[in-house]
């Protein structure tokens, strides 16, 4: 190769620094070839298409799945939304656990719902709302102790034992911590089938119906005792 003669990277700097070159000579466009996986030789112009195919055909990938997420999300803020407005009318624990039933459990499709809070006084023991003498006797509240929530599958008798149920297999379930004052308590919200509730999931809604479910149970149990 000569001295003056351009080599590869003098080369690609030039057209790096006049991405406009081909515009001013269209012509050698239809004299530069690429060699294909198939062994055939393409235009770059044939090439450049196929790369720009590639691409749209990914970002129309990523598109629906943005869109899936958004109309998932708008699908939970509005059953979040009724639940919260359920609550709001809530005025004694038999309203509570008929609301944990049918806005919860039914309301976001869960097989099972428990609601376990640590409390020393009186409390009645309903369907899926359980008293705890202390924080101690919360089941499965270390799973949820670096985060405050917790989402993933269970063993059968994990889940068994977490939402009183005799016939369940390996499931899963999202956990989160209620605590709100002197309040500390669990929501356990279960699925039988163990994808339901992945570690990788989001939380943000489990989150909000956590706190509050924490502060409304604070009033409740405010109102029930002996004055």
């Amino acid at each position: 190769m000569a001295a003056d003669e351009p080599n590869d990277e003098t080369v690609a700097r030039f057209l790096r620094e006049n991405p406009d070159y081909f515009q001013r000579y269209p012509g050698l466009l239809t004299l530069l070839e690429l060699p294909h996986d198939t062994g055939q030789a393409v235009s770059l112009v044939e090439r450049q298409v196929a790369i720009l195919r590639e691409r749209n055909i990914d970002m129309r990938k990523r598109l629906t799945q943005l869109v899936g997420a958004a109309t998932t999300n708008d699908s939970l803020f509005d059953k979040t939304r009724t639940l919260t407005l359920s609550l709001l009318d809530v005025e004694d624990f038999a309203g509570l656990d008929a609301v944990i039933d049918q806005s919860l459990k039914a309301g976001f499709k869960a097989d099972d719902v428990a609601c376990y809070v640590a409390h020393a006084g009186p409390m009645p023991e309903l369907r899926h709302v359980h008293r705890c003498e202390n924080a101690r006797e919360l089941p499965m509240m270390n799973l949820t102790q670096s985060t405050g929530t917790s989402c993933g599958p269970l063993r059968a008798d994990e889940y068994r034992r977490l939402f009183r149920v005799s016939d369940a297999v390996d499931a899963s379930a999202a956990l989160v911590q209620l605590r709100h004052h002197d309040l500390v308590g669990i929501l356990a919200i279960g699925s039988r089938d163990p994808r339901r509730f992945s570690p990788d999931m989001g939380t943000l809604f489990v989150r909000y119906i956590g706190d509050v479910l924490a502060r409304l149970i604070v009033r409740l149990l405010a109102t029930n005792e002996p004055r």
